[in-house]
């Protein structure tokens, strides 16, 4: 697949706990990406691959495609849900326009 065009992420290094950026992204699937990452401490100079995805539905899209569909956080009541899914401007499913 195609490099996502998302902005860097930092976290901490694993081994030194300096900062790590993300320098490369790929999109894995339409919930996930992989990134790789570099420790920014020249003196531990650790690279890595880490993955960033999509877990769980904190409220309903707007715009719904079923392969982009998650669980429900167990934070989202049901009156929000009904509220969401009598709400006319949702759109209950979308054409994927291709890559």
């Amino acid at each position: 697949m195609k490099p996502a065009s998302v902005p860097r992420r930092e976290i901490c290094c694993p081994h030194c706990d300096a900062p790590a950026t993300s320098s490369k992204q790929l999109r894995l699937s339409d919930t996930a990406i992989e990134l790789t990452y570099a420790c920014s401490n020249p003196a531990c100079g650790f690279r890595f691959i880490g993955v960033a995805c999509a877990v769980r539905t904190l409220s309903l899209p707007a715009v719904f495609r079923p392969e982009g569909a998650l669980p429900l956080d167990p934070a989202l009541t049901r009156d929000e849900l009904i509220k969401a899914l009598q709400d006319s401007s949702v759109v209950r499913t979308a054409v994927r326009p291709p890559p």
